[in-house]
């Protein structure tokens, strides 16, 4: 669940960031940066979980990237500072907890396979998971260092973004007990909401 939720998080802030930097590119040169900028938003949605509770959530987040262009016309390199900050209650309970996280994604390298596939890899660094109670208290904390290795279809059209296809490997650095453990969101989420 830990990583279902880091996926899905990563994959909303990814995604946003996409559709702003493809509405924003002008073209590149190699190594040249041919995007940044900063963004910020507050968004609230519900999700059923750990045995089915219902959960509404409050998130808020913010961050600044930038994009690099690279000798290769498909691929471009990330980098993503970014934090967020959501209050998850149990609707059932009205009892909360905070999931929050402040990371420093950096692709740092990439690889052509073939066609329009290519693989990246890049470093995910800070704190991208911690749960503390309603009085403060942290209950999980990742920190450290992940290294992502994934294959993207960057799509043959010369722009940034790209499909995700598999991730390769993922090697853990630092204390990480909410990547180990696939049950630590929900254990959290019960016994602090139940």
């Amino acid at each position: 669940m830990a990583e279902a939720r880091r996926r899905r998080r990563r994959g909303a802030l990814v995604g946003s960031l996409v559709v702003v930097l493809l509405a924003l590119w002008a073209g590149s040169a190699a190594g040249t940066v041919v995007d940044r900028g900063h963004y910020a938003d507050t968004e609230s949605s519900s999700f059923v979980d750990c045995g089915g509770i219902t959960f509404d959530d409050v998130s808020t987040f913010s961050g600044q990237f930038r994009m690099r262009a690279t000798k290769d016309p498909e691929a471009f390199l990330l980098r993503d500072t970014f934090q967020f900050r959501d209050v998850i209650t149990n609707r059932a309970t009205k009892k909360w907890f905070v999931l929050r996280g402040i990371v420093n994604f950096h692709e740092i390298a990439y690889r052509h396979i073939s066609g329009t596939i290519y693989e990246f890899t890049a470093n995910e660094s800070g704190q991208p998971f911690v749960i503390e109670d309603s009085s403060g208290r942290v209950v999980v904390r990742d920190r450290g260092n992940l290294r992502h290795t994934a294959w993207f279809d960057t799509l043959g059209d010369g722009q940034p973004g790209a499909d995700f296809i598999v991730e390769i490997q993922t090697l853990v650095r630092g204390p990480h007990p909410a990547f180990d453990d696939p049950d630590a969101f929900c254990k959290a989420a019960i016994s602090l909401t139940t």
